[in-house]
C-alpha cells in the first residue's frame, strides 16, 4: 500500500529510463540566483505532508476508521540537492528534521489496516486511495509519469492541501523532475562534491566527527552513533541536532551546495529557461497551498 502522507505512485517505463540519462537539453548557462529559484521549490515546505496526512486521517475517520495520529509530528523537508543526498536546505532543517537514517518508518494507517482482516483491509485502500474507474490524473515528470486516482480520501486531501489532485501531483513530484534532469550532470555533480570533500571532512574533524572519505557520509555517522531511536517525524535528541548543524556549517564552509547549484546553472540552464513560467505558476500555488495547510495544521 503506499503511505498516505508519501507522494503519488510513479510509473518509470524503460523509454523513460533512456530518457532520464540524456535529460537536459544542450548546455546554456542562466544566473545561478535563477537555479537557485528552482532548485527552492523542490524543497517543499513540510508543512504540505503534514496538512496533508491530517487530511487524510480525518476523511478516514469520517468513513468509521478510528486511525490515531499525532498531529505534532512535522515530516523531514528532503535533503536532496540536484540529485545528490545528504545536502540540507537551511540549518534549522538540519536541526529540526536530522537524518533519515536515525527514524524508522511510522504510518498509523498501515499499522491499523495491517490489524484487519483481509476483506476489511480491502476496503480501507479502496477508501483511502480511491477506483482507478471512477478516474486518474497523469503528470508528465520528464523520464517518469505519475499517476493518482481522483476518488478516495487521499484525493480529497490534496484538494484539501493543494486545491487540485493534479496541482498535488505536480507540486509533490517536483524533486524527482529536477532530479531526472540532474541526472545528465552526473560527472560534473560528483566533482564538486568531490572539490569540496577535502575541506567538508576537515571541518567535520575538528569538530570532533570523522566522516566516510567518499561521500559526504554524515547520514550513516549517525545512524552508526545514535542508531535507529526515533519515529519518522519526532526530533532528533540533542547529541544528533548538533551533528547535524556541524554537518551543515561544514557543508557552507566547504562550499559545496554553492558547487552544485554552479553546475547546474551552467549545464542545465537550458531546461531552467524552457519551464520557468511553469515553475513560477507553481511557486504561487505553493504559496495558496500553505495558506490552506496552516489551517488544517491549526484546526
Amino acid at each position: 500500500m503506499v503511505r498516505y502522507g508519501g507522494r503519488p505512485v510513479l510509473i518509470i517505463v524503460a523509454a523513460a529510463l533512456v530518457a532520464a540519462g540524456s535529460a537536459c537539453t544542450p548546455e546554456q548557462a542562466v544566473s545561478v540566483d535563477r537555479a537557485q529559484a528552482i532548485i527552492d521549490l523542490s524543497y517543499l515546505p513540510p508543512e504540505l505532508s503534514a496538512a496533508t496526512r491530517i487530511a487524510t486521517r480525518d476523511c478516514l475517520v469520517d468513513k468509521g476508521y478510528p486511525i490515531p495520529f499525532n498531529s505534532g509530528v512535522q515530516p523531514r523537508r528532503s535533503d536532496v540537492f540536484t540529485g545528490i543526498p545528504g545536502v540540507f536546505y537551511s540549518r534549522e532543517d538540519a536541526r529540526t528534521g536530522g537524518y533519515a537514517t536515525t527514524s524508522r518508518t511510522s504510518d498509523p494507517i498501515a499499522t491499523y489496516q495491517e490489524s484487519l482482516p483481509s476483506d476489511q483491509r480491502e476496503k480501507l485502500d479502496l477508501d483511502l486511495l480511491g477506483d482507478p474507474a471512477a478516474g486518474t490524473v497523469r503528470v508528465d515528470l520528464g523520464g517518469a509519469t505519475a499517476v493518482e486516482n481522483t476518488s478516495g480520501c487521499r484525493a480529497e486531501a490534496f484538494v484539501a492541501v493543494f486545491g487540485d489532485v493534479r496541482d498535488a501531483v505536480t507540486i509533490n513530484n517536483f524533486e524527482t523532475v529536477l532530479n531526472i534532469q540532474s541526472s545528465s550532470l552526473g560527472q560534473s555533480r560528483t566533482a564538486a562534491v568531490q572539490r569540496a570533500l577535502p575541506e567538508y571532512r576537515s571541518c567535520m574533524k575538528q569538530a570532533g566527527y570523522e566522516v566516510a572519505t567518499d561521500t559526504l557520509g554524515a547520514e550513516r555517522l549517525a545512524e552508526s552513533m545514535f542508531g535507529v531511536y526515533r519515529n519518522e517525524g519526532e526530533p532528533p535528541n540533542t547529541a544528533e541536532q548538533r551533528l547535524a548543524t556541524t554537518d551543515y556549517d561544514c557543508q557552507t564552509q566547504s562550499k559545496v551546495r554553492e558547487g552544485l547549484l554552479e553546475v547546474f546553472a551552467a549545464q542545465g540552464g537550458a531546461w531552467v529557461v524552457e519551464h520557468e513560467g511553469e515553475v513560477q505558476a507553481m511557486q504561487g500555488k505553493v504559496r495558496e497551498s500553505m495558506q490552506r495547510a496552516r489551517a488544517i495544521i491549526d484546526g
